[in-house]
């Protein structure tokens, strides 16, 4: 492995961040350009456009409501671009971090991230410690407004699938690996899921995802594939959506059925859990492993 300085080691730990958010914006960028294209020429046809209307009111509106219906596609396409990114760097650098490579996600261990990733997903959910955050932060009101938008299934596709493959690689992969090759591995730990909570662009999302960075590098840790971490962040999102989707068909009445209206209360405490138990068990079946710079550390997952 090469020797870099230590700002060359900090450098590349961070452009990792610089360059996934590059990517998504620059992937809204082009379609916000081609959108506002399309609108103009669209205008200019039917003898409709004016400098007025082109920089009004009307136009702030249809890009609202075009961005608001169809936001989550373009994520799913942004998180494409992402994953082919990153995958080609992890790939190129996965040999020299052999102590995090070479696991296996076998098929129980793979329902228990699942079912730890739904119990802690509803942990968050009903007992948030960081509700307090909300007041300093308002705006995550319309973050969170935005998660029923545009239809379920780019959501899924978006936040299930695209978005945790694409952050894994990165963060875990890439920035993880490249931080625990040269500083003590709780270091390394905590400045990438430093790094995992400020991506997010707003403080009451940056320390939940601080917290769930935390422990899905632990998992990768323990069980050694990016795949752990993967389905563990699939099942957490995932969950979320399925628990808004219940709420918001509640709250627009188009579920009445009592077991339904209690089901999700139901399945808080028997859901954390089970959550609990499995990551016991992940905890019991994955075996420990020393890493750089701290050679003879045992790294429990709880």
């Amino acid at each position: 492995m090469p020797t870099y300085s230590k700002q060359r080691h900090m450098w590349r730990a961070l452009y990792p961040l610089l360059l996934i958010w590059f990517i998504v914006d620059i992937v809204f960028f082009c379609v916000d350009v081609m959108f506002t294209t399309f609108v103009g020429v669209r205008e200019m046809l039917e003898g409709t456009v004016s400098h007025e209307w082109f920089f009004g009111e009307l136009l702030r509106e249809e890009r609202s409501d075009f961005f608001w219906y169809y936001g989550w596609w373009i994520d799913v396409f942004a998180g494409m671009a992402v994953i082919a990114v990153f995958a080609a760097i992890w790939l190129a650098m996965r040999d020299s971090h052999p102590q995090n490579t070479g696991g296996r996600l076998t098929f129980e261990d793979g329902m228990l991230i699942v079912l730890a990733g739904i119990g802690l997903q509803l942990y968050f959910l009903y007992f948030d410690p960081f509700s307090f955050l909300l007041e300093y932060f308002p705006e995550y009101g319309e973050i969170s407004a935005s998660f029923s938008s545009g239809g379920l299934v780019p959501r899924v596709l978006a936040i299930g699938i695209f978005g945790p493959v694409a952050e894994e690689i990165c963060f875990r992969g890439v920035i993880h690996n490249r931080l625990s090759s040269w500083m003590p591995v709780w270091g390394a730990i905590l400045v990438q899921s430093a790094l995992f909570g400020i991506y997010h662009r707003n403080g009451y999302q940056a320390a939940y995802t601080f917290t769930v960075g935390i422990l899905l590098t632990l998992l990768y840790i323990r069980v050694r594939t990016l795949w752990a971490p993967i389905v563990g962040h699939m099942a957490f999102n995932l969950a979320g959506i399925v628990i808004d989707e219940i709420y918001h068909a509640i709250s627009y009445g188009e579920v009445l059925s009592l077991e339904v209206l209690i089901m999700p209360e139901i399945l808080i405490v028997p859901g954390m859990a089970v959550g609990g138990y499995c990551f016991w068990q992940l905890e019991r079946r994955t075996r420990p492993i020393s890493i750089h710079s701290s050679q003879n550390e045992d790294l429990s997952l709880l």
